[in-house]
């Protein structure tokens, strides 16, 4: 069986003793026990310490306050180089790294088990309904793990869940399911109910020409250009007065809808720039360039 051997590189010393290393990260946040695996030119670092530290959880919140995952990323990225072999796929330094990161985790699961409302805040693992947040929610089907924390449940922080308007998906570029109900809704301070959806409430949006051959339109008459490409038969042009040129020209448009301001409780579209069929667009580059050089006779 494979064992790992632990050294101290800094004060020179194999096999340190587990105590040891107890003893020493009881109050030092800045000590991090790392696994280094080397294959060829590959060297993959996995930051181990909740392994060896008992009460993993006042660890992490020192951490935090001091910012030291930051600190611990960048000597990682700076150091290491991650990669997966071009030929059969197979990897054994990154898999071995994630067997011992799955070990390590149950590990925690089973023994890192918070005892006050400090722990419980920082810890990695477990959450209470009470601290999961105002655009968060527990995924359709968590379970409790089986204990309480003062009269809560406790479940799994993997099980809690970002949610997200309507309008806010469409910025990944996904949309909520026809006939989806939200699976969550808020209050603001001016008294108006936002509905929530989660990921599992939504599709990739793929977007379809109408078949009488005008431009994509949403209910407000835009093109949401934030939400999606522009299909493959039109094109984007951004330009100054752009919009007045193509109604001057007769040319079917569209206004843009690059995203949104949050003001005031509501969402307030921000567009740039038209959508135009691809046929039309050298027709209205030249026109525009016409007038900008004063040479047009259409008056904007």
């Amino acid at each position: 069986e494979k064992v790992w051997i632990i050294v101290d590189p800094v004060r020179n010393i194999i096999n340190v003793r587990r105590e040891d290393i107890i003893l020493k990260m009881a109050h030092t946040p800045s000590i991090f026990i790392v696994t280094v695996l080397c294959n060829g030119q590959n060297i993959s670092m996995l930051d181990v310490t909740p392994k060896w530290v008992p009460a993993w959880h006042k660890l992490l919140g020192l951490r935090r306050e001091m910012d030291m995952k930051f600190w611990f990323e960048e000597i990682v990225r700076t150091f290491c180089e991650l990669k997966r072999n071009q030929g059969d796929g197979y990897d054994p330094t990154i898999s071995e790294l994630i067997m011992e990161e799955r070990r390590m985790n149950d590990e925690i699961i089973r023994n890192d088990v918070p005892t006050n409302i400090r722990e419980i805040r920082v810890s990695p693992i477990y959450i209470v309904p009470s601290m999961i947040r105002q655009f968060q929610a527990l995924r359709p089907g968590a379970l409790p793990v089986g204990m309480q924390f003062m009269e809560e449940q406790v479940y799994l922080r993997s099980d809690v869940a970002e949610l997200h308007t309507r309008n806010r998906w469409k910025d990944k570029k996904v949309v909520v399911k026809k006939g989806e109900k939200p699976y969550k809704q808020i209050m603001t301070p001016q008294d108006r109910i936002i509905d929530l959806y989660g990921e599992w409430q939504t599709e990739p949006y793929i977007i379809q020409m109408p078949e009488d051959g005008s431009l994509p339109r949403n209910e407000y008459g835009n093109f949401e250009l934030f939400a999606h490409d522009p299909p493959p038969t039109t094109a984007y042009i951004d330009l100054p007065l752009i919009a007045r040129l193509c109604k001057k020209l007769k040319v079917d448009y569209v206004e843009c809808v690059t995203g949104f301001d949050y003001s005031g409780g509501r969402a307030h579209a921000k567009k740039k720039g038209v959508l135009i069929l691809k046929e039309e667009k050298e027709k209205v580059l030249k026109a525009h360039s016409l007038y900008h050089e004063g040479l047009s006779l259409i008056h904007i």
